[in-house]
């Protein structure tokens, strides 16, 4: 898989950042591909977040919670 993805080349900046969500349901590899992703690319990643939001919410999500789960 990493061989045919291709190389970034240039310098990076904070302003040129891009962001890639992972979606879909639990245990289906989304935590293992960004971080492979992170490492080809040579970049950081981010763990998932939303468990820790719902948890902090009690549990109850909402469509209006995209927005900061995103941010």
């Amino acid at each position: 898989m990493a061989s045919e993805l291709p190389r970034t080349t240039g310098r990076r900046t904070r302003g040129g950042v891009k962001r890639v969500v992972l979606i879909g349901s639990e245990s289906t590899g989304k935590s293992t591909l960004a971080r492979r992703l992170a490492e080809h690319y040579g970049v950081e990643w981010v763990p998932e977040f939303v468990r820790e939001y719902a948890d902090s919410k009690d549990g109850a999500l909402e469509f209006t919670d995209h927005g900061p789960i995103a941010r």
